[in-house]
């Protein structure tokens, strides 16, 4: 069983190690590729110093998310065996050796996941005054329920979407019975996000204007509302895989409750005795 972990990175000095530590701890032997976005920051040489490949891409400065989904879609094709995981850095995947190891056993080639918008009291921008490991609170946020661990060959093409909130993978699907939580490591405290959003919306203006990256902004109360908003809803969660609650697709919905209130009429007519005598 093996795993390579493809992570993007622009000016991710601050996260870069930790995510590493984070697989590193429930993944041992895990090899990673930095995917560099133009960083002007220390995340190139903190990458090398862990060990790490860098491949280096350029979007003239701007964040495009374009570029992004295209590069998630092909970067992997070169791996010829194994697990993959390919996620923004402040995408935590709680997987383990282990977990991987049963998920081959049982013939598994995509991983089910539910996102979790991580919630931390940070009050610096380095978040050097908060263990980011031992953070396990947090929201349930569909949003980020992303399809960002695979095995290859057994998949060849993902598909993904601008954002990759969602997938269409190809060849040989089999999603896992048990789900996995994936932290999403963005609420981490009021100053961190703010200088991060900002930064982003200043990359972003170009691939704004159609409709993409919408959600950064400068406006820092804004910015704080939303953290506030996501602190209200957190709650402590486990990283454990957990067996999820089957989901109807929404046209069987009408048919099973439709087959219900029959077998109830059935019940009911069975524990009436009058309606036993006149039949």
């Amino acid at each position: 069983m093996s795993l390579h972990v493809y992570l993007l990175c622009h000016n991710e000095e601050v996260l870069l190690p930790h995510a590493v530590e984070h697989y590193r701890r429930r993944v041992p032997g895990v090899t990673f590729t930095i995917l560099d976005n133009e960083s002007s920051d220390r995340s190139v040489a903190i990458a090398n110093e862990l060990g790490c490949t860098v491949q280096s891409f350029t979007t003239g400065d701007a964040l495009n998310d374009d570029v992004l989904r295209d590069l998630k879609n092909s970067v992997w094709l070169e791996r010829t065996k194994g697990w993959v995981i390919v996620a923004d850095m402040d995408e935590w995947l709680c997987v383990t050796a282990d977990d991987l190891a049963r998920e081959e056993r049982a013939g598994t080639t995509v991983l089910k996941v539910e996102g979790w918008n991580v919630v931390g009291e940070s009050a610096m921008e380095q978040l050097n005054d908060i263990d980011l490991h031992a953070l396990n609170t947090g929201a349930i946020h569909t949003y980020e329920s992303k399809s960002i661990c695979f095995r290859c060959p057994q998949i060849t093409a993902m598909n993904y979407n601008t954002g990759a909130h969602r997938s269409r993978p190809e060849r040989n699907v089999r999603r896992s019975r048990k789900t996995y939580r994936l932290k999403h490591m963005n609420w981490l405290g009021s100053a961190f996000v703010v200088h991060k959003y900002a930064t982003r919306y200043a990359r972003g203006k170009e691939q704004q204007a159609r409709g993409l990256g919408i959600h950064y902004t400068d406006q820092t109360d804004k910015v704080i509302s939303e953290f506030n908003e996501w602190r209200a809803k957190a709650r402590t969660f486990s990283e454990q895989p957990f067996w999820a609650r089957p989901t109807w697709p929404p046209a069987v919905v009408p048919t099973l409750r439709r087959r219900a209130a029959r077998v109830a009429r059935r019940l009911r007519g069975l524990a009436d005795p009058s309606r036993r005598m006149s039949s």
